[in-house]
């Protein structure tokens, strides 16, 4: 009996491996769908990844189920002529009887998608280039690659790989990660909310940052007291300050261009102004000169901080000019591109209540 099961569990272990073979060279015939080659020419798709090219893409909005397909080709010339091929009409995309081109103005240097006509390639040589094609998520395309001989009397058949946008759906889900990770840099930053995606996809410096705001609405909010503040009364201002923000500082954010580790994102805003606070402050601290007949530079500095929290709350909250903030991605996370000036002017809009 014990050894009839272990005949059976051998049997079992071998169907298993049996199944596992099977099941690798389906996976296998699968990726050799996205290679192909004729006499002349030998096409493979080495990567692909969804993208934003800051234009209309159609996935400026999450929810949609279209976008932008960035391929990475790999050409092999193999015939004894040089050949030419055309981002431009050199590629075709088949979504059964239906053909369209590839994008032919695809291009944003802001994140590194540089303008590519694929140019010569020499007989027996090699070269990758990329085509950028509008699909649908989750569905099976092909594509064409149309080469032309330098021998003009030659003809180059067409050559096809298929390509499913299924196997690309990671990096599709992942295009409006950069403007999630602005909202929750905003939110955690300067107003003191809490947002998940901020351990999920920002890696800023969170204590740096917030140390640097502090800062600059110290030097904003000096200009309007009269003798010098301490650091305890810059704390309690700034947390006064960063309350009403909360409250009241509204702002969407949305990945305008995403590609190759670098994101451009637009942010709508209003942000609770610190234009007007002099004239608030002016009235309070003639009512305290009049209620205390005299002049007292240090009371009159503690009765003015008493009374901020309702003169920052009654501040109007202003809307301010669309801002495009250049981000960069850091180990999988993201962060505000240090080589521009994105961090600087949140700080400004978030932290001194300027609109600019």
């Amino acid at each position: 009996m014990v050894s009839k099961l272990r005949g059976i569990s051998l049997l079992f272990i071998c169907m298993l491996l049996l199944s596992a073979c099977s099941s690798s060279s389906g996976s296998s015939e699968k990726k050799s769908d996205s290679k192909s080659k004729n006499k002349d020419l030998e096409v493979s798709i080495e990567d692909a990844s969804f993208v934003l090219l800051g234009k209309d893409d159609g996935v400026a909005e999450e929810g949609t189920e279209k976008g932008v397909l960035a391929v990475k080709f790999k050409l092999s010339n193999k015939s004894k002529d040089g050949i030419r091929l055309s981002t431009r009409d050199g590629f075709k995309l088949y979504d059964g009887d239906e053909e369209t081109n590839a994008i032919s103005d695809a291009y944003n240097t802001n994140v590194g998608i540089e303008f590519e006509s694929s140019g010569d390639l020499g007989a027996g040589k090699t070269k990758t280039t990329t085509g950028f094609f509008e699909v649908e998520k989750d569905k099976e395309y092909e594509i064409g690659i149309k080469a032309a001989s330098e021998d003009y009397e030659k003809k180059i058949e067409e050559v096809i790989v298929k390509v499913n946008t299924a196997d690309y759906a990671e990096s599709f889900d992942a295009l409006q990660d950069p403007a999630k990770a602005l909202a929750a840099y905003i939110d955690s930053i300067y107003l003191d909310k809490d947002n998940s995606d901020y351990e999920k996809l920002v890696s800023a410096d969170k204590a740096v940052i917030q140390e640097e705001a502090k800062k600059v609405f110290k030097e904003k909010i000096k200009r309007y007291f009269v003798g010098k503040l301490t650091d305890e009364e810059v704390d309690k201002l700034y947390a006064a300050y960063k309350s009403a923000q909360s409250q009241k500082a509204e702002f969407k954010t949305v990945t305008s261009a995403k590609a190759n580790g670098k994101a451009v994102v637009l942010i709508e805003f209003s942000t609770v102004s610190l234009r007007n606070i002099y004239e608030d402050l002016s009235e309070y601290q003639y009512e305290y000169r009049e209620k205390t007949k005299k002049y007292d530079e240090k009371g009159t500095k503690k009765y003015l901080i008493s009374k901020f929290d309702k003169i920052i709350n009654n501040q109007e909250v202003e809307e301010g000019e669309d801002l495009k903030i250049h981000m960069i991605e850091e180990d999988g996370k993201w962060n505000v591109n240090s080589s521009q000036d994105g961090q600087e002017r949140l700080t400004n809009i978030f932290a001194a209540g300027s609109k600019y």
